[in-house]
């Protein structure tokens, strides 16, 4: 494996690190029943649905874990032993949790988990601050929030563990899981 194939993939990742973290979309709507049965419905337009983010933050987890092999590539080629990326990515907690992720992604489930915690993505908060809206439209049953500034969004994806708790924030997440294979990158290249 030659290091431009694998600097390839390290952009093709930066790039979709970036529309993760770029929070603009088409919007979403649901729908709550509240304990007396009435229903509303709520309207949120001008940033990602949460299936969108979703999308973007699994195809992201499945490209990043990608890496590993390209790594592992790199590392017979410079004649080093490619079981020191598989040491790294388990002995990295980011690395592992992101790696359980995209396992659970391209599989359907997870069978073995790198992390120990078999992590699931949880549900998608926003916090939307008055000055990121445009306008706010109060309807019988329905709240319609326009976003005019994406930006000012505050997204979480929460990680949650086999027991339902919260262990982390899945942005985040991917946001550390690049920088070490990165570190590893360089000391990998370092080394030649």
């Amino acid at each position: 494996m030659d290091a431009v194939s694998v600097a390839q993939l390290f952009d093709r990742a930066a790039h979709f690190s970036k529309v993760v973290s770029t929070f603009g979309g088409s919007g979403c709507a649901w729908s709550y029943t509240f304990p007396d049965g009435e229903t509303h419905r709520y309207i949120i337009n001008g940033i990602k649905s949460p299936d969108q983010l979703e999308h973007e933050v699994l195809t992201l987890a499945i490209w990043l874990w990608s890496l590993k092999d390209y790594l592992k590539g790199r590392a017979a080629t410079l004649g080093r032993d490619p079981q020191d990326v598989e040491a790294y990515a388990s002995g990295d907690p980011s690395l592992a949790l992101s790696a359980d992720i995209a396992n659970a992604a391209k599989h359907g489930k997870l069978t073995n988990s790198r992390s120990g915690k078999w992590p699931k993505l949880g549900r998608l908060r926003y916090e939307i601050p008055q000055e990121a809206m445009r306008t706010i439209t109060f309807r019988a049953f329905e709240v319609e929030t326009d976003v005019a500034c994406p930006d000012l969004v505050t997204l979480e994806l929460p990680i949650l563990d086999s027991n339902g708790l919260e262990i982390g924030d899945a942005l985040q997440l991917m946001t550390r899981a690049l920088f070490a294979w990165e570190r590893f990158n360089k000391e990998l290249e370092r080394a030649d």
